[in-house]
């Protein structure tokens, strides 16, 4: 499996967070990327894609046009004029540009097979990439945290399903609950799965198992997996129950779908999960358990 990746993302390195209203140490840290892709590429199993780009290679006329595809303009022009004072503060823009590109460029590259695309770190957005044929795709948001901004971009796209499964009540608090369906022209598209706080391995799964029905009856021509580990037990911002055997079930259950298929963690700098000892351990299980769903299906299927 091919293993996508832009240390241009590691120049997102604030110093501290606020939480209640208190500086906190910085969660979203350059080491989880760094224990995430340690932890893929002491597997033979993965292989690695370093993408070593500058700023200019990235800020294209086409990464712009996606991001006005997803974004309002006075949310940009608000980006742009709050730029010096994010940098001040430890941010970086640099960090967020590859977004777009890598996984647009991941989107239009060749299949890879039933054993999918590869990993990507980086933030889940579809619709550029989707270009003027609209492929049916399926979103499979396995993060902790229910996706309010997919959701409200494929909102009315018949051709996307999203799925998102998260604990709830947590943030973002006031979406993600099982009554928001997608609107007029889709639907029925946006599936939620709120679970409550503490959910365990076996509630999870069955959750899992019940999204996964519901991607394949949308038939989609490629699944994206938005993958956060977050929902481990140890993560100290979240409040699931998940043990380190959950990780490969969940893959082995993805990857029995047979369906093209592109994992995403849930951003550059943000990579859905903050427990420092588990956090490749997870998203390497995911992973694996993957490709050992797809293989048991191909050779279900040569029987």
């Amino acid at each position: 499996m091919l293993v996508f990746h832009s240390p241009l993302s590691l120049t997102h390195d604030p110093p501290y967070e606020i939480l209640s209203g208190c500086a906190q140490p910085y969660f979203e840290s350059p080491q989880r990327y760094h224990r995430i892709l340690a932890a893929l590429l002491a597997s033979p199993a993965f292989e690695e894609r370093r993408l070593d780009w500058h700023t200019d290679e990235v800020v294209t006329a086409e990464l712009l046009r996606a991001v006005r595809a997803v974004h309002d303009e006075e949310y940009l022009a608000f980006l742009e004029e709050i730029y010096d004072e994010w940098i001040a503060e430890g941010g970086s823009k640099d960090a967020a540009l590859p977004e777009t590109f890598l996984r647009q460029d991941l989107l239009l590259q060749p299949s890879n097979g039933t054993e999918g695309r590869g990993s990507a770190i980086a933030r889940i957005a579809i619709q550029a990439g989707q270009g003027a044929s609209k492929p049916r795709v399926a979103i499979l948001d396995i993060d902790y945290h229910h996706g309010n901004g997919t959701s409200q971009i494929f909102w009315n796209d018949a051709s996307v399903l999203y799925c998102s499964l998260h604990g709830s009540p947590d943030y973002p608090y006031y979406t993600g609950a099982a009554s928001e369906l997608g609107g007029p022209d889709a639907r029925g598209l946006n599936v939620n799965y709120p679970l409550p706080l503490g959910t365990d391995d076996a509630a999870y799964l069955h959750a899992l198992t019940q999204a996964v029905q519901r991607v394949n009856d949308f038939q989609p021509e490629l699944l994206v997996v938005s993958l956060g580990v977050d929902t481990f037990r140890d993560d100290p911002l979240t409040q699931f129950d998940l043990s380190l055997e959950a990780y490969p079930e969940m893959g082995r259950i993805i990857g029995a779908m047979g369906v093209q298929t592109l994992f995403v963690m849930e951003g550059l700098w943000d990579a859905g999960g903050y427990c420092l000892d588990a956090i490749g351990e997870c998203v390497r299980g995911v992973l694996e358990g993957f490709q050992a769903g797809a293989a048991d299906l191909v050779a279900r299927q040569s029987q």
